[in-house]
């Protein structure tokens, strides 16, 4: 089934739909078969495992090999490196295809080893579609996966528990990605729990960042503030509004995927925005008197 989609379509590469057992594989890129697509297009930046089809003259003419000096991560390396060279790649999301079979005692490597490993393979990741995507939305859009995969979870529950050491060698860790990588588009494309954790660790505040994870682990919800007639949301997260902590109202600002779960919100939709620039437009380009 697989072989022939590839052939169909002349693509270099072919999803087939996951079903986990003992373990949860990612679904967000099953929605629909999809007979041609690319990275850009889909979802497919978030299943970086190595279960796929690759066709062998397509990984032949570009020498592509996995990197054998990380210890976890490169099946993701290798995988998003064919995605950004293949021509085209097809998705199977109506038939199982492969079952991800998740072991009894939980030792995957992906859950083993250090944190500084994890630091290794997402500084790989995020050099890899840097330097093969130009600055700008398009690289941008990738760049979410490494920090929401594999960055954020530094970040998380466990960090509570870190020793005072392992909380700053994360932050020294995470420093120069945060200052290469870390953009307002990327923060624009993550849930507002997830910017104000990444946005802290960008700031090297691990005093506020606590404070934050505290309020996560509680399972609290945060206060809404609705503002221009409902059409902006914000989620009030602690130190929203706070003039010591200095945070800009955008960090808690939610976009509408996330803001479309509150009651009273009004979402703009694409022609409300079209006749907004037109009336400014007109302001800007009537003489006056």
């Amino acid at each position: 089934r697989m072989v022939a989609m590839a052939d169909r379509n002349g693509t270099d590469v072919v999803l087939g739909r996951v079903e986990g057992v003992n373990r949860k594989p990612p679904t967000s890129m099953w929605g629909q078969t999809l007979e041609r697509t690319d990275v850009f297009s889909s979802n497919i930046k978030f299943t970086l495992s190595a279960q796929k089809l690759f066709r062998r003259a397509f990984l032949e003419r570009h020498s592509m090999r996995f990197d054998e000096s990380l210890w976890t991560g490169e099946d993701a390396l290798f995988t998003m490196e064919a995605y950004l060279r293949a021509d085209g790649v097809s998705v199977i999301a109506d038939h199982t295809c492969y079952y991800l079979v998740g072991r009894e005692d939980g030792k995957h490597v992906t859950r083993t080893g250090s944190h500084t490993l994890r630091f290794d393979s997402a500084r790989a990741l995020m050099n890899l579609i840097a330097d093969m995507v130009p600055a700008g939305a398009s690289r941008d859009a990738l760049m979410v996966r490494p920090f929401l995969v594999t960055l954020l979870p530094q970040f998380g529950p466990k960090f509570l528990k870190d020793g005072e050491a392992i909380r700053r060698e994360k932050l020294e860790l995470a420093k120069p990605l945060m200052d290469a990588y870390w953009t307002g588009e990327v923060a624009h494309r993550l849930r507002v729990h997830e910017r104000l954790r990444l946005q802290l660790v960008a700031m090297g505040r691990p005093d506020l960042l606590v404070e934050v994870l505290e309020f996560l682990k509680a399972k609290k919800t945060p206060k809404t503030v609705l503002e221009k007639g409902g059409r902006r949301v914000y989620f009030a997260y602690p130190f929203f509004r706070e003039p010591s902590a200095g945070l800009p109202d955008a960090l808690y600002l939610a976009e509408p995927r996330e803001a479309r779960e509150v009651p009273g919100y009004r979402e703009v939709g694409v022609d409300q925005l079209l006749r907004r620039a037109v009336r400014k437009a007109r302001r800007v380009l009537t003489p006056a008197g």
